[in-house]
């Protein structure tokens, strides 16, 4: 049997709330809050990244998981992220585009172990 969870984190109503989802029970448990209100964010895995107040930290910021407690990650986004679209890959969390004029026709790779971020491609039309 599977026994894949899935990290919820953050939206609209339930800005630091952070939960595990377990399919194969069909129940949720909860998880320490997240140390910032998050909404607007993407996540994959166990990392999330952007999203939150206008103007905020948060919008270049990234949180990770880790053993029981969240981890601000050591990097700041070239770009605010807010509304943006984002995959996992192995080389880390691929985070494209977003609201503000400059993220919007822009991307970068936030490494896997979290310690960098890099440019990734340049998209032809804005995504907002």
């Amino acid at each position: 049997m599977d026994k894949t969870a899935i990290l919820i984190t953050g939206g609209y109503g339930a800005l630091q709330s952070a939960e595990m989802f377990l399919p194969w029970s069909n129940t949720t448990c909860g998880l320490p809050s997240i140390p910032d209100e998050r909404w607007g964010h993407v996540q994959s895995g166990n990392t999330l990244c952007g999203g939150g107040k206008r103007r905020s930290s948060t919008r270049r910021s990234c949180l990770q998981w880790r053993q029981g407690g969240w981890a601000t990650l050591p990097v700041t986004l070239a770009e605010e992220r807010l509304a943006s679209s984002a995959w996992g890959t192995e080389e880390g969390l691929v985070i494209m585009g977003g609201t503000s004029d400059a993220a919007q026709q822009t991307s970068e790779t936030v490494s896997s172990d979290g310690a960098n971020t890099v440019t990734s491609f340049r998209m032809e039309r804005p995504t907002w």
